[in-house]
């Protein structure tokens, strides 16, 4: 018959590596009176960030809602163009994150809401409005980077 054999206990002899956390691939994108600009960025494990890519496209946004108090057909059609461009280029990078933002054009205007549907219907993009207080906020920590 069988014989009946000892337990036998294993002894780790080298602990694995502990894998580094990958860096982060995040982007942002504002919507500004004068343009709209995008930044893709590399977050690394240490906080860092570099830059990998920087765009700017004008789309004079403000030049319709200061003269009218809304945003034009033209000016709304050629800024989800510039978005739908920006959103090809944040899937080329595999962004993980996004962060898009409107500053007072946007928020000054009598459509904003038609406008910010249409982007998220063409791009997927939600863009939040913000405030004059978060705005200059945001100005100052990209002057800083």
């Amino acid at each position: 018959m069988g014989e009946i054999m000892e337990p036998v206990t294993v002894e780790q002899s080298e602990t694995l590596p502990e894998s580094e956390p990958a860096a982060k691939t995040v982007a942002a994108i504002d919507l500004g009176s004068n343009s709209l600009r995008l930044v893709v960025a590399q977050v690394l494990p240490d906080g860092r960030i570099e830059p990998l890519e920087r765009l700017q496209r004008a789309v004079r946004l403000g030049q319709d809602t200061f003269r009218r108090g809304r945003l034009g057909t033209q000016t709304m059609r050629a800024a989800v163009a510039v978005l739908r461009d920006y959103r090809q280029m944040l899937q080329l990078y595999n962004v993980e994150r996004i962060r898009a933002v409107a500053t007072s054009a946007v928020r000054e205007a009598g459509n904003a809401d038609t406008f910010l549907d249409r982007i998220f219907m063409a791009t997927d993009l939600h863009v939040d409005v913000i405030g004059t207080s978060q705005e200059s906020r945001l100005t100052v920590s990209a002057v800083r980077h």
